[in-house]
């Protein structure tokens, strides 16, 4: 299986059913996650992990794209997550509310998987949404 809209479409689903170790056909052993993933390793271990974290303060996750393109061995995605806060996250007790933001998702692919991502994710109106301080999530310096 290659890494191409269906295929990230069907990652998007993994995410939102929890289905985490299907993940495995759909990235390279040696992947590589550019995005800080708040003390996790940055590796396909650590999406999981991640993911795991997330969808257990907020079971009810739905991702799903809104407009991808590709090109050459890139993939580059819109995309909506919605949720609801039912259970901790990261030391916040669980609110009850419910956010929907939007991300981007930008993928390398070799042998048809793939190898590398970048991507952002609107932490902050997610907070706003959930009315989180968001400092409570940030890594505090010092």
């Amino acid at each position: 299986m290659s890494i191409n809209t269906d295929a990230l479409n069907h990652v998007y689903e993994i995410f939102s059913k929890g289905n985490l170790d299907e993940l495995d056909a759909y990235v390279t052993d040696d992947f590589v996650e550019h995005d800080d993933l708040m003390g996790m390793p940055q590796n396909k271990e650590g999406v999981k992990q991640f993911f795991k974290m997330f969808r257990s303060a907020f079971p009810d996750l739905t991702m799903r794209a809104t407009h991808i393109l590709e090109d050459g061995d890139l993939l580059a995605a819109r995309f909506e997550a919605h949720g609801t806060h039912t259970g901790d996250f990261m030391g916040v007790a669980p609110t009850g509310r419910s956010f929907t933001v939007s991300g981007f998702d930008l993928l390398r692919a070799s042998d048809g998987r793939a190898s590398e991502h970048w991507g952002a994710f609107d932490t902050v109106a997610m907070c706003q949404q959930l009315e989180i301080d968001p400092a409570r999530l940030m890594p505090q310096s010092g």
